[in-house]
């Protein structure tokens, strides 16, 4: 029989009285439902489902989605009937979507999984804060989890690799802000760590020489007068091996001292 309205006549013989039943034929319809992406971040606030149609019938019916399944500890997922997949409730794991199309009295349905991925672990794994002098530099990477393959970000400007350089232009006395962020390959979810420093400013010195009170007599002076920058547990190495400062019982000669801290 193919679709259409048909009309069924009864009559029984002998018998002149009639009766007719009118009928209409609609054709069988077939939920398609297959899903790509079928996955989502458990950040996500919504999740938007495709690859779902019906063959058969005429196009005109009502499509709708019911979650069938869901991980320990979740709640069933509202979707939309365009397949519009609310996330605020979504713990991870898997999911059962069903998808159901209806055209009048026939009706059919396909089920597939959805998966709600977790985020990548992302850490500042140093024990200590950054460390930074106004002349020198740092390679962050070593500093944060994972090592590599995520992007580094300071005071909002984006680095080329994960070196940083303490006379960068966007640099400020303190309150730095570094976001490294990172995508899982596999999932393609992402997640950041944050971490905050100041920048610490090389110092700078006078030195103040004592000579000899005659030559020989090894009774010379070096005293070290910190004029800007770091002032507090600074060290003071000389060429001599002597640590502190003044130098002390010096000759004439060269001497040269690195003020650090």
């Amino acid at each position: 029989v193919s679709n259409g309205n048909f009309q069924v006549t009864y009559n029984e013989s002998g018998n002149p009285c009639t009766s007719t039943l009118d009928i209409n034929v609609t054709p069988s319809v077939v939920a398609n439902f297959q899903p790509v992406p079928n996955s989502a971040c458990i950040n996500d606030a919504t999740f938007q489902l495709t690859q779902f149609s019906s063959t058969g019938g005429s196009g005109t019916g009502t499509e709708s989605f019911t979650t069938t399944s869901w991980p320990a500890g979740g709640v069933p997922l509202t979707v939309s009937s365009t397949g519009l997949v609310d996330l605020s409730n979504a713990v991870v794991g898997p999911y059962t979507i069903q998808y159901t199309y209806t055209e009048g009295s026939c009706t059919d349905s396909e089920t597939a999984s959805i998966v709600i991925q977790s985020l990548p672990q992302v850490l500042y794994t140093s024990t200590s804060p950054i460390s930074l002098c106004s002349d020198a530099s740092v390679d962050l990477g070593p500093l944060f989890f994972p090592s590599s393959g995520g992007t580094f970000t300071v005071n909002g400007n984006t680095l080329s690799g994960s070196t940083l350089s303490g006379s960068a232009s966007f640099l400020t006395p303190t309150g730095n802000t570094v976001v490294y962020s990172y995508t899982d390959p596999t999932t393609q979810c992402s997640n950041s760590a944050t971490q905050t420093f100041d920048l610490l400013v090389a110092p700078l010195f006078n030195g103040a020489v004592f000579n000899e009170s005659c030559p020989g007599e090894n009774d010379g002076s070096i005293g070290i007068s910190l004029t800007a920058g770091a002032t507090i547990n600074m060290t003071y190495d000389w060429s001599n091996g002597y640590s502190g400062t003044p130098l002390p019982n010096v000759g004439a000669g060269t001497y040269t001292v690195t003020v650090s801290n």
